[in-house]
């Protein structure tokens, strides 16, 4: 049995968080298999293959920090 006051149940607020121009502009784009789509110019400053640290934790799925 479900309470009926679940019915008009909402969700938590959750602050949104600052995320740094490289993780939403090549990684979440790579991440989506649609790394194709990116302009040379998006990947200046990583012609070396490297990325900025600290981006492994834009990866987490279904962490919650």
């Amino acid at each position: 049995k479900v309470p009926a006051d679940w019915a008009n149940a909402e969700d938590e607020k959750v602050e949104a968080k600052e995320i740094p121009a490289f993780i939403t502009e090549v990684q979440n784009v790579m991440n989506r298999q649609e790394g194709d789509k990116l302009p040379v110019s998006a990947l200046m400053g990583q012609a070396d293959g490297t990325f900025p640290s600290g981006t492994a934790a834009y990866e987490k799925r279904g962490s919650r920090s």
